[in-house]
């Protein structure tokens, strides 16, 4: 790991923290800077453990290939500086966080989970450190920070629009997620802070009743309602993932149906419909979301 002095880091501001440079190791274990700033990424792949399913808060006792370093060292600070940065939702090692245009509230596939870890010749082992997050566009997405919360590993990204808000009618609002690793042994602030990014997407909220009618439906407003996780979509009631929702593509299974449509906008969807398991369509359905009561 290439070590570079930096006298002052310990008082980088999240925004400061934007404009860090990290190194890093390319395929063929050459350095290689990655450069954040201006709202411009570039990135090279991260190396990750895989984190426990469904877990978003798994202690380094539960992931596999990671313990806690109880070992002082031989009072070397490189020993508590991380080598490697591990993000997870409701996923282990997540190609995104995709976030509904919604209220905050008990979800677990919009919270971003960051573990520093190192590893060197004993092994993989998390090392203590604070996290200075940030988001390249903050007009797309900002922290739902709580307050005396803002060094945590973990956080909520908050929607700020969904595609229907843009001018690229197809394609979901995207930005970038930073955290960057600060360690917390006060002989380890010579080192530059570790940092790692992580692709936001703004995702369509279906969340709530919608009054459907068409092919396997009953009568003008079959009413049921959808809700939401990231992209997972999940009927009232159910606790299954029932379905979800990529940009305008919306999917879900239903009573042995599987439903298939697209969005017009964020409050009415079409599409086809046919047996769970076949190719074979039976109709069109259509479905308008109620107002809230």
């Amino acid at each position: 790991m290439q070590k570079r002095l930096c006298g002052i880091v310990l008082f980088l501001s999240a925004t400061a923290s934007a404009c860090l440079l990290r190194q890093a190791e390319d395929s063929a274990g050459n350095p290689s800077d990655d450069v954040v700033g201006a709202g411009r990424l570039k990135t090279s792949p991260v190396r990750f453990f895989q984190l426990p399913q469904q877990d978003v808060h798994a202690t380094p006792e539960q992931i596999p290939g990671i313990s806690v370093n109880d070992d002082l060292g031989d009072g070397n600070p490189a020993d508590d500086v991380p080598t490697d940065i591990m993000f997870a939702t409701c996923e282990s090692s997540p190609d995104e966080v995709a976030v509904p245009l919604n209220p905050i509230k008990d979800r677990t596939c919009d919270v971003v989970q960051a573990i520093a870890y190192r590893s060197d010749d004993t092994g993989s082992y998390e090392v203590s450190a604070d996290f200075v997050w940030s988001i390249a566009d903050e007009d797309i997405a900002s922290f739902h920070f709580m307050p005396g919360h803002g060094f945590d590993k973990v956080q909520r990204p908050q929607a700020a629009l969904d595609l229907f808000a843009t001018d690229v009618y197809d394609q979901e609002p995207q930005t970038t997620v930073i955290a960057c690793a600060i360690p917390r042994d006060p002989s380890s602030h010579l080192f530059e802070p570790l940092c790692a990014t992580l692709t936001l997407h703004d995702v369509v909220d279906l969340e709530g009743s919608w009054c459907f009618n068409g092919t396997t439906f009953d009568g003008d407003c079959d009413a049921f309602g959808f809700t939401q996780d990231g992209r997972q979509l999940s009927l009232e009631g159910s606790t299954a993932q029932d379905g979800w929702v990529k940009a305008r593509e919306v999917e879900f299974v239903r009573n042995g149906f599987r439903y298939h449509g697209s969005l017009l906008d964020s409050s009415f969807m079409y599409g086809v419909v046919g047996y769970d398991g076949s190719t074979d369509l039976l109709g069109t359905w259509q479905a308008s979301k109620m107002p809230l009561p």
